[in-house]
């Protein structure tokens, strides 16, 4: 993403995937891209947390806290949470020291930088409302002309004023090309998923 920022890369949902993670940010590199955001969801389902929160550390990538950091860090209740979730919590759990928790318990629920806000879920700590089900109401969850949401694993954009009767978001829907362009309106306010690294 070219903005005011500079190009900038947004990853979420790595969930303990370093295999995924590593790639991903080689891809990154590759491009020269400099700052990374990583919008949550560092834990969880996969078998590395030590090794993802250390990359996420030693590359200095702001990070907001995502459901499954949430509830590793027990600032979120589980119950609604699947098994195998339940049971990749538990392993993540065990697995990092007392330093790794805290960097997972201080992570920030929003992040907002140059009118961009970058948030885990809609609102930004609301896990169990997904975008499909907000309806036009999306918008008011939300202050800045441009937000950046994970939580759902697909890519997805929004914008407000191309919704009708048949396409309630202005769903672009997702993206059927890893290169494909979106060009952002100065006047538009869009929300853009982006998707799972792990």
């Amino acid at each position: 993403m070219e903005s005011s920022l500079g190009s900038i890369a947004i990853i979420s949902d790595i969930h303990a995937n370093l295999e995924a993670l590593t790639a991903v940010l080689d891809d990154i590199d590759a491009l020269g891209i400099r700052r990374i955001f990583c919008l949550g969801d560092v834990v969880g389902y996969g078998p590395n947390p030590k090794e993802v929160i250390a990359k996420i550390r030693e590359r200095n990538i702001p990070a907001i806290m995502g459901n499954h950091d949430a509830g590793l860090v027990c600032r979120l209740d589980v119950s609604r949470f699947n098994p195998y979730a339940l049971d990749a919590l538990r392993r993540n759990t065990s697995e990092i020291n007392n330093e790794e928790f805290d960097f997972l318990d201080q992570l920030p629920l929003s992040h907002t930088e140059e009118g961009i806000q970058f948030v885990h879920g809609i609102p930004p700590d609301d896990y169990t409302t997904y975008w499909q089900q907000t309806g036009t109401d999306v918008f008011t969850k939300f202050t800045s002309r441009l937000c950046f949401v994970g939580h759902v694993h697909i890519p997805w954009v929004a914008f407000e004023d191309e919704q009708d009767e048949e396409n309630p978001f202005g769903l672009e829907g997702t993206f059927p090309d890893a290169n494909r362009l979106f060009p952002i309106h100065p006047s538009k306010r869009v929300l853009i998923g982006v998707g799972s690294v792990g």
